[in-house]
């Protein structure tokens, strides 16, 4: 008889063992239930910020864009009141930057400069730095004299001179053998702008003879090519192409 309880005693043990681990089983796939539902809540939140940060940045560029665009249209309509050619500060209303004279002058290389750009060394001497002869590191040859001819048109106060110093980059333009493409980035701030260039410089410089007239071009000479044509030719291909004659009546 008492092995008999015994036995019932230790089934009824196993019984209760079982029924703990299938508990135990139960709650761990309770818990793993709300870790996947935790998780999936979690991502789906994570997408939700995600779209909406996506959205936003979308928004922010479109704005941007559109403020840029803005921009470049309010930098491009002062640009058109401030030409270097044309340029007059007390019609544009705008504050020139005044450097003063450029009358200083390097105690190395006697380099003219402005009074900003210089400083001095333990030995007191004045110098421009990197820029001019770096305190007499870089010692270059003298220039070679300037033809007569053209130290009059730089120097004389008569008409031809003046008019030859009013249209220099013209006629510098006019001489030129080849031209540029570039990607045009320059910076228009209600002043005289500064040229910037961002990328490459492409460098165009054509056949030596024009081509016939086509989708190509117009057949006139340009840039190296009037360089072949006689000098009668040459003065006028250059006026009319320069736009010489409309700055000479300004």
């Amino acid at each position: 008889m008492s092995d008999f309880n015994e036995l019932d005693d230790h089934l009824q043990q196993l019984d209760i063992n079982n029924n703990d681990v299938e508990n135990q089983r139960s709650r761990q796939n309770q818990l793993q239930n709300q870790r996947r539902e935790q998780q999936h809540e979690h991502d789906a939140q994570q997408h939700e910020h995600d779209a909406s940060n996506q959205r936003r940045r979308v928004l922010d560029q479109g704005r941007y864009h559109e403020r840029r665009n803005q921009e470049n249209v309010n930098s491009y309509l002062a640009a058109c009141k401030c030409n270097i050619d044309t340029f007059d500060p007390d019609t544009a209303n705008i504050i020139p930057n005044d450097l003063g004279s450029m009358n200083i002058e390097c105690d190395y290389c006697h380099a003219l400069g402005f009074k900003v750009e210089f400083r001095r060394n333990q030995d007191n001497k004045k110098h421009m730095g990197k820029m001019c002869c770096n305190q007499d590191q870089v010692k270059l040859d003298p220039p070679p004299p300037v033809p007569i001819a053209l130290y009059k048109l730089f120097t004389s106060d008569d008409p031809r001179a003046e008019a030859f110093r009013h249209l220099l980059r013209y006629f510098n333009a006019g001489m030129a053998m080849g031209s540029i493409q570039v990607d045009d980035q320059t910076a228009y701030q209600g002043g005289p702008a500064s040229f910037k260039v961002h990328g490459q410089i492409y460098k165009r410089i054509g056949p030596m003879l024009p081509s016939l007239p086509s989708v190509f071009g117009d057949g006139t000479p340009k840039c190296l090519q009037i360089w072949f044509c006689d000098m009668e030719e040459q003065a006028n291909l250059r006026v009319q192409q320069n736009c010489i004659e409309s700055a000479v009546r300004r």
